[in-house]
């Protein structure tokens, strides 16, 4: 078996390898152990049972996400602009870790873990977008709080749900925003 520095990373990895290839029940400590050449005992070290290790892919895409948007929004001048990276982002992470397939194989207690990483992560999204809010208008704080959940809360659902386009969410989002005052650029 291999002796590497970051054991854990890799199991990671070759875990995400294999949820992206195949459906959940796939995933196992053994299948993992052979795919990455690394001893069974050396991954149960690491996780007791691939719950842990899906609440740590489900972790590990949404550091990803926040990261990667957190870098990009900082070349936008406009709050729809920057709003667009956020949705175009999560469109893109969601995909590769396929949420849905993932989700129908779960049982309630791993969806219940689950859901709590993904508010969480939710949280974040929203302070990140308040901050933006914040940047480009005026608005009292409860204002920016509503505004914010609202945008987050409508970008999940719509990676999620696929009922409607999000050129509809964001020509709506354009005609909201309208209502406050612009920030002057200094």
């Amino acid at each position: 078996m291999r002796k590497l520095e970051n054991q854990k990373q890799i199991i990671l990895d070759t875990a995400k390898q294999i949820l992206q290839s195949g459906e959940y029940q796939n995933l196992s400590i053994r299948k993992i152990s052979t795919e990455c050449k690394i001893g069974i005992g050396t991954v149960y070290n690491y996780y007791k049972n691939k719950t842990d290790i899906l609440m740590d892919i489900i972790k590990d895409f949404w550091m990803n996400y926040i990261s990667s948007v957190t870098c990009k929004i900082n070349n936008c001048t406009s709050l729809l602009d920057k709003i667009d990276i956020f949705y175009y982002e999560l469109v893109s992470y969601s995909s590769r870790f396929r949420y849905e397939l993932v989700s129908k194989e779960l049982n309630s207690s791993i969806l219940d873990k689950g859901r709590a990483l993904h508010n969480d992560a939710q949280s974040i999204l929203v302070k990140l977008i308040k901050t933006e809010v914040n940047k480009d208008y005026i608005m009292s704080e409860e204002e920016q709080d509503d505004l914010s959940s609202f945008i987050a809360n409508n970008l999940v659902a719509l990676i999620i749900i696929k009922t409607y386009d999000y050129s509809v969410f964001r020509n709506h989002l354009s005609k909201i925003i309208t209502i406050y005052k612009r920030r002057e650029n200094k």
